[in-house]
């Protein structure tokens, strides 16, 4: 297209609009035509039904979301249960070993 002068662009537009006036397509809704002299435009138009699948799409999507969410925080809720059982432990551990240095130091002499 970019090597198309002027008037063949203007043919080859004509000849995709002809082209889509021969397949039905310009009453079916599916496009909205804009004529400008001799341009015309063609824009797609979403139907109605399209418009539904999308927003359903988007809700299922976004149901999945939270879904993975709230499996997430449940997750990371025990992850930090059991990360301040280990660390209880570490610290009951630290100080069981201190009272056992110190024992064996006190009969060590």
């Amino acid at each position: 297209m970019e090597s198309l002068d002027k008037p063949q662009l203007i043919k080859a537009v004509l000849a995709a609009y002809e082209h889509i006036d021969t397949q039905g397509l310009r009453n079916s809704g599916m496009f909205q035509f804009t004529e400008f002299s001799k341009f015309v435009i063609v824009t797609k138009c979403y139907s109605n039904d399209s418009i539904a699948a999308d927003t359903q799409s988007t809700k299922e999507s976004d149901d999945k979301c939270r879904q993975q969410l709230v499996e997430a925080t449940k997750r990371e809720t025990m992850l930090l249960k059991t990360l301040t059982e280990k660390e209880r432990e570490i610290s009951d551990l630290a100080v069981s070993f201190h009272a056992l240095t110190e024992w064996m130091t006190l009969f060590s002499n």
